[in-house]
């Protein structure tokens, strides 16, 4: 049995020590590395200010995106990627339980009788930009880990909105059938790889509601 194995079994794992607002300042701070990020995240990846706020996005101290990843208000892990021209690259913090991105709104969805479960936390939030306030993403990988399922309540539609290719209908696929395939629905964007390249290239709140419908 592996480590993550043992972690799983016991329920122990590793929390981070830093705190999201220690990696908000570096990206508010005025120096190369803070404005390269932040022109990668405003003007290549489209987001606005206050998205990037309500996320808690930062810069880690190694220049990556750093993205928070809360469990019923507790900070339990980060997603750190690495900015272009960088190779890309993610890492999570070493030991670290698994669990969705956004995870506050599994608890508020069956208000509005939907969510939605991206393959990307950033896809999530383009998302959420675009209106979609019920939103979540996998935070280990198409593949990985979804033990938070088991709480999406029951009188809700899934739609699952993974990547636009072979891997990500597959995942797509098998998520569905861990939650119930019967009210899952996979949604597919048109002539997009992801949700973020919707926001990308200009989409607008109506032009997912159309998919969703």
């Amino acid at each position: 049995m592996d480590i993550k194995s043992v972690q799983n079994f016991l329920g122990v794992y590793s929390r981070p020590s830093i705190p999201p607002e220690h990696f908000i300042d570096n990206l508010l701070k005025d120096y190369e590395g803070s404005k390269q990020a932040w022109n990668y995240l405003t003007k290549d990846r489209r987001f606005r200010t206050e998205t990037l706020q309500h996320f808690k996005i930062g810069l880690s101290d190694n220049n990556e995106i750093a993205i928070p990843v809360f469990k019923n208000g507790d900070l339990i892990d980060y997603k750190f990627r690495t900015i272009p021209p960088a190779d890309k690259g993610f890492r999570r913090h070493q030991g670290a339980e698994t669990w969705c991105f956004h995870d506050d709104v599994i608890s508020e969805c069956h208000k509005d009788g939907y969510l939605i479960i991206t393959e990307g936390e950033m896809d999530a939030m383009s998302l959420w930009q675009l209106g979609f306030l019920n939103v979540v993403s996998v935070s280990s990988g198409a593949q990985g880990s979804t033990p938070w399922v088991k709480h999406i309540p029951d009188n809700v539609k899934v739609y699952i909105c993974f990547d636009n290719d072979e891997p990500g209908r597959d995942a797509a696929d098998k998520l569905a059938e861990r939650i119930g395939i019967e009210r899952c629905y996979n949604v597919v964007i048109p002539d997009c790889k992801d949700a973020n390249e919707l926001l990308i290239r200009g989409g607008i709140n109506s032009d997912f509601q159309i998919l969703l419908d």
